[in-house]
């Protein structure tokens, strides 16, 4: 009798045990085929929610600046938590850029903008870039453009086309009068010290070196004025 009770125990436990592997995935199904699907899209973020377009533009102050619209321009795009460069493009002019399509944070804009591109203007390529670091011109010798630098902070709040403002000319001209001089003279080769070669995304100038540079200029006769020539 006793041998009797424990085969019928185990048999129960048995049963147990197989009512409860099958109930699972009875359950699991039950579930899936109650889910609403139009009901658990409406839970989703549109990505209109979730994406922002940023359309950069040049702020109405910039008529000042003669032509900027035709100069080339890199554009950096850096997330104010990290102050890592976000986003990076550039164009032959300002009206070529193309929206920027970031998620919806905190971003500030910086617009480098020189009349062509030049290996020895230095500013951090692409996604390379800190927000922090500056514009430095490494060969002093060589000819430097006019550059213009603007900014523009950009937040959740504001709407997508963002005016870059501040703009500053980095690069000013450079005037030299020359009094009595030969006729026969033709070229004139000086250097021009104290000048600064950095300047931070604030306008603020500097020295890469901690020391004034120095640039070579030669001077051409054209006519009875000098140009700049080899410079």
């Amino acid at each position: 009798m006793m041998m009797k009770k424990q085969n019928v125990g185990n048999a129960c436990g048995w049963a147990d045990r197989l009512a409860r592997l099958l109930l699972l995935p009875a359950l699991t199904l039950v579930l899936l085929c109650s889910c609403d699907e139009d009901k658990a899209k409406s839970e989703r973020p549109e990505e209109g929610d979730q994406l922002w377009k940023i359309v950069p533009v040049l702020a109405s102050e910039s008529d000042g600046f003669e032509g900027l619209g035709e100069y080339g321009v890199s554009l950096y795009l850096f997330n104010d938590m990290s102050s890592d460069c976000y986003k990076y493009q550039h164009a032959d002019s300002f009206g070529d850029l193309e929206p920027f399509v970031v998620e919806k944070a905190a971003y500030s804009l910086v617009a480098l903008m020189m009349d062509r591109d030049v290996p020895h203007v230095f500013y951090e390529a692409s996604d390379e870039a800190k927000k922090n670091t500056t514009v430095t011109v490494t060969d002093m010798n060589e000819t430097i453009p006019d550059m213009v630098l603007g900014t523009a902070s950009v937040s959740r709040n504001v709407g997508a086309t963002v005016p870059v403002s501040d703009l500053q000319r980095l690069v000013g001209a450079l005037d030299v009068r020359l009094t009595d001089v030969p006729n026969d003279v033709t070229a004139v080769e000086l250097t021009v010290g104290d000048l600064y070669d950095r300047v931070d995304l604030t306008g603020q100038y500097d020295f890469s070196t901690g020391e004034p540079a120095s640039k070579r200029i030669e001077l051409t006769k054209e006519g009875t004025v000098f140009q700049p020539g080899v410079c």
